[in-house]
């Protein structure tokens, strides 16, 4: 560390490529990468003007792997409201909209059956029961971090496809299914959860 540099910004120097390591395992677009790594030390320079961090490398992964599950959160909330407003207004929806909406549906659910099994509860328990990641951790016996990794995994992967399929929302150009409110009970039915 040079005199006078911050020890946050010494920490981001020496360990950028395993931050990036680490925002690919999560499944982050690599075009999402630096905006990401520029936000995660803006914030932890924040931090660190409010007083010393004992562990820097350790604050910066946090902080990245906080504004991934923050990223995932707030498309999620979009697709839910996009698919909220589709149920809302079924009654006075055009046919064309009904069928664009119940389409969408189709193809979350075709993606979700296409992840492995504790990729699928995790997401169901969080979205359909509202549980916590530690609650979900619990019931599945798995750690926090597996609950996270299975969430952030399996939530990408129906993005994706959801993309694929022409289903995007929010930014142009992405989809947006992570959420961690109630999904539609239309197509619940098929999906159980073991306890």
């Amino acid at each position: 560390m040079r005199d006078g540099q911050s020890k946050i910004v010494a920490a981001f120097l020496g360990y950028k490529e395993v931050l990036v390591r680490v925002l690919l395992r999560m499944s982050v677009r690599p075009a999402d990468i630096d905006d990401i790594l520029q936000e995660s030390v803006t914030r932890a320079l924040h931090a660190e003007n409010r007083g010393p961090l004992k562990h820097p490398k350790s604050y910066l992964y946090t902080v990245v792997r906080n504004l991934v599950f923050e990223e995932r959160e707030r498309r999620g909330r979009e697709i839910q409201y996009e698919i909220n407003e589709a149920i809302l207004s079924s009654d006075s929806t055009p046919v064309d909209e009904e069928l664009h909406h119940e389409q969408m549906l189709e193809i979350f659910w075709e993606a979700m059956a296409s992840l492995p099994r504790n990729h699928q509860r995790a997401i169901l328990l969080r979205r359909l029961y509202g549980l916590s990641h530690k609650e979900v951790a619990r019931k599945l016996g798995v750690s926090v971090s597996s609950v996270e990794k299975y969430f952030a995994q399996g939530m990408r992967r129906c993005e994706d496809l959801m993309l694929r399929r022409g289903y995007g929302f929010g930014d142009p150009g992405r989809a947006a299914v992570d959420d961690d409110t109630k999904v539609c009970s239309t197509a619940v039915d098929k999906w159980q959860i073991d306890d």
